[in-house]
């Protein structure tokens, strides 16, 4: 996980997991496991911004989307945020949160949403935390 910067807000209960220009699926892959294995927390970004060049494959996303509809039953109520300010890593986040709303139709277990930018997301997530 060389390529992924972590930080943590305490205050919000949300992790940020960004990626850096060189991260590759297998980092994240591995961020993934690393953090089902630890504390969870109810909202997590996942932030893509810093990766303008290179984008994971179709085949990438959805795996990566049957790792987290296995583990995400963990965080029932919770948010995976995925920021992507381009068009075809919007296309492969929209893979993603396809495939996980097909295969876990429960309304109570982890859901997906898709910002434009880090600042968005944030915005969502105080918003949506002080109405909870």
């Amino acid at each position: 996980m060389k390529n992924i910067n972590i930080s943590v807000d305490k205050k919000l209960d949300t992790i940020i997991y960004t990626m850096e220009e060189g991260a590759v699926y297998t980092d994240i892959h591995d961020a993934i496991e690393e953090y089902y294995s630890g504390t969870l927390t109810k909202y997590t970004i996942w932030d893509f911004s810093n990766m303008k060049k290179k984008h994971l494959a179709s085949e990438d996303a959805i795996k990566l989307g049957q790792l987290v509809n296995a583990a995400g039953k963990a965080r029932k109520g919770g948010f995976d945020i995925i920021v992507v300010p381009g068009l075809v890593q919007y296309g492969m986040a929209r893979i993603y949160a396809a495939y996980a709303a097909i295969v876990e139709r429960d309304e109570q277990n982890l859901c997906t949403k898709i910002f434009r930018n880090l600042d968005e997301a944030l915005l969502w997530i105080q918003k949506n935390y002080i109405s909870t």
